[in-house]
């Protein structure tokens, strides 16, 4: 249980401390330092994503920002906004600098 703790602290987007979040923060503005662990699941990821042509994209997680399942009653996103979200994923977008381990989202959002 300890293992999942720790690695939950790295990759979880919904821990702000989290290293994700850090980089989620960042995007658009500067390069996130980055554990080796994370900048090689990063990596490893976005080499699955160009072998897939995009139909896995780690960079998917921005879509889901407009879905609220939180509520009884969930409310479908407008087209706009779900339209806006896509536009958001390409793994491509996602820059990896190796000599010190960062990680840069060229995009806001």
């Amino acid at each position: 249980m300890n293992e999942v703790v720790r690695i939950e602290s790295l990759i979880s987007s919904w821990d702000p401390n989290s290293e994700t979040s850090a980089i989620n923060n960042n995007a658009g503005i500067k390069p996130t330092k980055v554990s080796y662990e994370l900048y090689e699941l990063i990596r490893r990821s976005k080499k699955i994503s160009a072998m897939s042509n995009g139909y896995f994209d780690i960079s998917y997680a921005s879509m889901d920002r407009v879905w609220d399942f939180s509520k009884k009653k969930a409310k479908l996103p407008s087209d706009e906004s779900i339209a806006n979200s896509v536009s958001r994923v390409n793994y491509k977008n996602i820059l990896l600098n190796p000599d010190d381990t960062t990680v840069f989202l060229i995009a806001p959002g």
